[in-house]
């Protein structure tokens, strides 16, 4: 995630348990970040 920038899109994935640990608690720090998420359907339809 330190390479996570502007505009960048990070990919995730909710296979396995502790990918989706790992991803929440980073999304969680994006936030605090002041990032912003989206989903494709957001990013290709609005």
């Amino acid at each position: 995630m330190k390479k996570a920038g502007e505009n960048e899109i990070i990919l995730m994935h909710a296979y396995y348990d502790i990918s989706m640990t790992a991803a929440l608690k980073e999304v969680d720090e994006l936030l605090k970040e002041g990032d912003v998420f989206m989903t494709v359907e957001e990013i290709l339809f609005e």
